[in-house]
C-alpha cells in the first residue's frame, strides 16, 4: 500500500503566521469555525478584527464584548 504525501495546505494561507501557529488557524478553518479567539497577541494581534477563510480572528476582549453584544 503506497501513502501518498500530505497536500500541505500550510502555503495557502493569505496571511503570514508563524509555522508553530498555523495548525491553530487551520483547525479553525476544517471545523468551520464562526471564530477563533486568542490571548496570543504577539503571534495573531495582527489579524484581530479580520475574517480568514471564513473564521473571525477576535482577542478576548473582542469576544467578551461580542457575547456581550457591546
Amino acid at each position: 500500500r503506497t501513502r501518498r504525501p500530505r497536500s500541505s495546505r500550510r502555503s495557502e494561507l493569505p496571511v503570514a503566521l508563524e509555522e508553530k501557529d498555523r495548525p491553530m488557524l487551520f483547525a479553525a478553518i476544517k471545523a468551520k469555525c464562526d471564530l477563533l479567539a486568542t490571548g496570543d497577541r504577539r503571534h495573531f494581534g495582527q489579524l484581530y478584527d479580520t475574517t480568514v477563510e471564513g473564521v473571525a480572528i477576535v482577542s478576548l476582549l473582542g469576544l467578551a464584548k461580542r457575547l456581550l453584544g457591546a
